[in-house]
């Protein structure tokens, strides 16, 4: 086992920066990423970054890929992860020089890449991996957590009917069940020297175990030298 993988797990309840101030890089990363699951129609997507770095070039939007290909593929047990990359739209020179440049290096890659992922595809599981910078990947995954809490609040408002009340019960049930944090732990910090989770604030008991559990599966099979062989080292 390599002596990153050998680091204890690290779960922080805490504000999403801190964590990057433990642990150095893998050797060959650049800019750790903040990889979070996303729950889809078609299953989990991962999604990075979800917030480490407000500004990213397109060497690190490939970084995030290769790391997020590693993890679907050790940790989610994929066997050919597909990438996409979130743009305003499905053609190669949409979006800004960053789309465009991240465009061409990952279409060069050698990765499973798919093509840009609008957000209005995004929750239909387009892919296993979706890459952007840390400003839009932190935004996109408040949006679906606010979505979902939008929903839950809407199936409870006191004034519905019972029949009403009867229609949400299904979607209440899938809300608790996919959209929970306490399922996921919390969001993975990929590209460290280390096994490192970042829990929410409010975590739980059982937030922190699942947390763990990720932890121990990471160290179980030595994900940090598997990162850091994607990026030659």
């Amino acid at each position: 086992m390599s002596p990153w993988g050998k680091a204890p797990p690290w779960p922080s309840a805490t504000r999403r920066t801190a964590p990057s101030c433990g642990p150095g890089r893998l050797p060959g990363v650049d800019r750790p990423a903040i990889a979070t699951l996303i729950p889809t129609i078609k299953g989990e997507l991962l999604l990075l970054d979800a917030g480490a770095n407000t500004q990213s070039t397109p060497e690190h939007l490939l970084s995030f890929a290769r790391m997020g290909t590693v993890f679907a593929r050790e940790i989610l047990g994929v066997d050919e992860p597909s990438v996409g990359q979130l743009n305003i739209g499905e053609e190669p020179k949409k979006g800004t020089e960053l789309n465009v440049a991240t465009y061409q290096l990952l279409q060069e890659s050698g990765l499973n890449f798919i093509g840009n992922v609008e957000g209005n595809q995004f929750m239909l599981g387009p892919c296993d991996v979706v890459v952007t910078d840390g400003f839009t990947g932190n935004n996109t995954l408040k949006l679906v957590e606010g979505f979902a809490r939008f929903l839950y609040t809407l199936a409870r408002r006191p004034d519905l009917s019972e029949e009403e009340k009867a229609a949400f019960g299904p979607v209440l049930g899938i809300l608790l069940r996919d959209f929970s944090y306490e399922v996921y732990g919390g969001a993975m910090l990929l590209g460290v020297a280390g096994n490192s989770i970042i829990a929410h604030g409010r975590s739980s008991a059982r937030a922190i175990t699942s947390a763990l559990k990720v932890a121990w599966r990471e160290i179980e099979l030595d994900l940090p030298a598997k990162l850091a062989a994607a990026h030659g080292a």
